[in-house]
């Protein structure tokens, strides 16, 4: 008997259904896309080792964040893929060309300009199994 079986009101977690919510894409309203694939929110604890007396020990160091990716489906709204864009130019982003353009990425730009990011893996019905808050998420 398979380990979904016995509880048959939840599906497993399926890796194709997600739904990204981007609060600047719009101006006036949120976007919401679809996502096939996302790399979840993970990090990694480095390790720190004190020798004592012929002795290891092992300690906690710091926390490490990782990238997370995303692949979006294009959407049907041309228009969206423009907004994407605008985005990335109100970090900072350059198109290169003009040697006088002095503008360059800057992490408050970007987090200022991509807005609150959040991140729903749905189950078969359409409900959020597990949701995420991006903090200061940038591009």
């Amino acid at each position: 008997m398979a380990l979904w079986t016995t509880t048959p009101e939840r599906d497993p977690k399926r890796n194709f259904r997600f739904q990204v919510q981007i609060d600047n894409l719009n101006k006036d309203e949120t976007s919401v896309w679809w996502a096939k694939k996302i790399a979840k929110p993970n990090f990694t604890v480095a390790e720190s080792k004190h020798v004592y007396l012929g002795h290891t020990f092992n300690y906690p160091g710091k926390v490490e964040w990782q990238a997370i990716s995303m692949t979006l489906v294009d959407p049907v709204n041309p228009g969206s893929l423009n907004r994407l864009n605008r985005i990335v130019r109100n970090t900072g982003y350059v198109v290169p060309g003009d040697a006088n353009q002095l503008n360059t990425n800057s992490k408050g730009r970007a987090v200022g300009a991509l807005g609150a990011v959040v991140i729903r893996q749905l189950d078969a019905g359409g409900l959020a199994i597990e949701t995420w808050t991006l903090k200061n998420p940038f591009i």
